[in-house]
């Protein structure tokens, strides 16, 4: 188990800054999700750790040994990192057993270190005769997992690598994988623009955008305590408000709101979509709700996002906003319902 140190990492293609000044530490035996949308620096970030790309500034280190700055230059076959593609990328021509066993030593290469780690990556062993062709696609990318973690690297690249899955088969693929990489206390950084995917498998979460690390904190911290609204409204969705707050509340279009800390002044009102209660219109009449009509309705069975617009606290019922709320799926309103909205809880507050 390596500890992964990134310092003041830096990259630029010409005049555009892919990475700007990156600083995380990857704890060893722990898996984290770097997240972000296209063209934030994911990829030129995850090439510059395996050593495809060297950094314009800053230093790469697994634990004390510099692989890239202060001089130093580590060539990617020297580094000892796995790496896992998109598309698992297993050698057609070859059985399952010899893709495993591809980056082993000839005395390594035996029938029980193939078994073994066919079980970390909970595969029966009779696939290991199979050709590439004949297994799924999550059997492909466990097939590839194997073979990165055959010798024993002290770091797992994963580049978004069930994206190419559907839904059901993600998910399992992604369980799986988290599985067999905290059986081997392997060290791993997985490269998604998926939030589900980073808030459900990883221990650490490092957002990105536009080339530089906006946050880095556990899934539970990124989800109550986003840095800033965008990052809120990337991972789960959010409504963003405006108020001014003070004394443990804020005054905002929904009306007077208690607050999760101390801000004071001008601020951002975040508001999950599940915080939103749903009511009969007759009984938004008490100081903690409002009136709103429903917009849209998107139905995912499990639960469904409602889109509706609102009348302000204390004014006429007229339009003032809208809001998105997520509702269970037994209890879905149609486009032009009238409804009351009350909230649940605090709300989050990020000072202007």
């Amino acid at each position: 188990m390596s500890t992964l140190h990134l310092r003041g990492l830096s990259k630029s293609f010409g005049t555009v800054e892919a990475v700007k000044d990156v600083t995380l530490t990857v704890p060893g035996g722990s898996l984290t999700a770097v997240l972000g949308p296209s063209g934030c620096g994911k990829t030129t970030l995850l090439r510059l750790i395996a050593g495809f790309l060297r950094p314009d500034a800053g230093e790469i280190a697994f634990e004390e040994r510099v692989v890239a700055g202060q001089g130093q230059w580590v060539t990617p076959q020297h580094r000892k990192v796995g790496y896992l593609p998109q598309e698992g990328a297993l050698f057609p021509h070859l059985d399952v057993a010899a893709n495993v066993g591809f980056g082993l030593s000839r005395e390594e290469r035996t029938p029980a270190r193939i078994a073994e780690l066919l079980d970390l990556v909970e595969l029966p062993h009779a696939m290991a005769s199979r050709q590439p062709h004949e297994l799924s696609g999550g059997q492909q990318q466990r097939v590839s997992l194997a073979r990165a973690m055959a010798p024993q690297p002290h770091l797992i690249l994963l580049d978004e690598p069930f994206s190419a899955l559907d839904t059901a088969l993600r998910e399992s693929t992604g369980r799986a994988v988290v599985r067999a990489l905290r059986a081997a206390g392997a060290t791993a950084l997985l490269i998604t623009h998926d939030q589900n995917e980073a808030m459900s498998l990883a221990d650490q979460v490092a957002t990105m955008r536009a080339g530089r690390l906006v946050q880095a904190a556990t899934p539970h911290e990124t989800y109550t305590h986003p840095v800033d609204a965008e990052v809120a409204q990337f991972v789960g969705g959010a409504n963003i408000l405006l108020g001014t707050a003070g004394q443990g509340v804020v005054e905002c279009s929904l009306g007077t709101l208690p607050t999760d800390g101390p801000a004071t002044g001008p601020v951002q009102v975040v508001i999950r979509p599940e915080q939103i209660e749903l009511l009969p219109l007759d009984a938004a009449t008490g100081p903690d709700s409002v009136r709103a009509s429903v917009l849209e309705v998107s139905y995912y069975g499990h639960d469904a996002s409602v889109r509706l617009s609102y009348a302000s606290r204390g004014a006429d019922p007229v339009t003032s906003g809208e809001l998105v709320v997520r509702v269970n799926g037994t209890d879905v309103p149609r486009a032009g319902d009238q409804v009351g909205v009350r909230l649940r809880g605090p709300v989050l507050t990020l000072q202007s």
